[in-house]
């Protein structure tokens, strides 16, 4: 049969039955009484809970010895409880309730108002344009920090010129290219070193470069000639009755040039042999629509047939 228990003030249960081999003590550092077993008096227990004892004296010594050592912070660090967010979780609402509780808090103000006025090592000046107070670090100070704010100086000439005049320097060491002239419109521009080795033809913008890949210069270029519907067309941007692209048509670029003058819009030339690539002056005549498109002789059997 089990022994009759009994509920203790101290929030826990003795066995009736069993000695007490333990005794009642006092904690350290909220006065609270608490039972004590005697596994634990042997080892010196002297808290009611692990909450005072991580807050007592001798624990925080403990703790920034530890921290001290690089191995064990490390090692902290990696850990992977400190990545669950279930455990971030718990430790934020432990810190809230920390923070409800006056003492704790007035303690944490006072430790940071401590640490900071141990690591201000800096000093207050003046903004030399806005005349605003400002707290100046060490190395600013090695600088020679003047204003409060980058808007400060660039308000202020002085900063400004000395400021341009370091990147000009600046960027000159960095400079490895070199002055080229564009192939279009001869401004001096400069150039990087990796483009000097890859581009033949350089150019000061777009613009410029679209100009110069047109006709022979173009990458896809075959000599200005291409056939569309059996007629062979010639760029001639010169000539007054291109096409959009600049072309015109080789059979009347051979008549004009046999005449000495520009063919007219309504007057059209004719294929003898019907062949519309035999361009030779031979083959060619000019013609009215109406005679163009009516009755043509075969120069080989003499019949008549309708062409267009």
């Amino acid at each position: 049969m089990p022994h009759k228990t009994e509920q203790v003030k101290w929030g826990f249960s003795i066995d009736m039955g069993r000695p007490k081999t333990g005794e009642i003590r006092k904690c350290a550092y909220c006065g609270k009484e608490f039972y004590v077993f005697k596994s634990e008096i042997e080892k010196g227990r002297q808290y009611c809970s692990r909450r005072c004892y991580f807050q007592s004296p001798e624990k925080s010594e403990i703790l920034r010895k530890q921290w001290q050592n690089q191995e064990y912070r490390k090692k902290i660090s990696e850990a992977s409880f400190h990545q669950d967010p279930e455990y971030r979780k718990k430790r934020i609402e432990i810190a809230k309730r920390q923070w409800l509780n006056p003492e704790i808090r007035k303690r944490a103000i006072e430790t940071m108002k401590k640490t900071g006025e141990k690591r201000k090592t800096g000093e207050i000046r003046k903004c030399v344009t806005c005349g605003k107070e400002f707290y100046a670090q060490l190395f600013e100070i090695k600088k020679g920090r003047i204003c409060c704010s980058f808007k400060c100086y660039w308000q202020n000439p002085e900063w400004k010129k000395k400021y341009n005049e370091q990147r000009k320097t600046n960027w000159e060491k960095n400079r490895t290219g070199k002055i080229r002239r564009c192939n279009n419109c001869g401004k001096e521009i400069y150039v990087r070193r990796d483009r000097i080795k890859k581009n033949k033809h350089f150019f000061c913008s777009r613009r410029c470069s679209n100009k110069w890949f047109v006709g022979k210069n173009s990458r896809s270029w075959k000599g200005g000639k291409y056939i569309s519907s059996g007629y062979t067309y010639i760029l001639k941007p010169e000539h007054p009755f291109t096409s959009k692209s600049g072309h015109v048509a080789e059979h009347r670029l051979v008549v004009e040039k046999h005449l000495g003058r520009y063919l007219e819009k309504w007057e059209q030339i004719h294929h003898k042999n019907g062949i519309k690539t035999d361009n030779r002056i031979e083959n060619l005549e000019v013609v009215i629509p109406k005679t163009h498109y009516g009755n043509v002789r075969c120069p080989y059997c003499q019949f008549k047939f309708l062409i267009r």
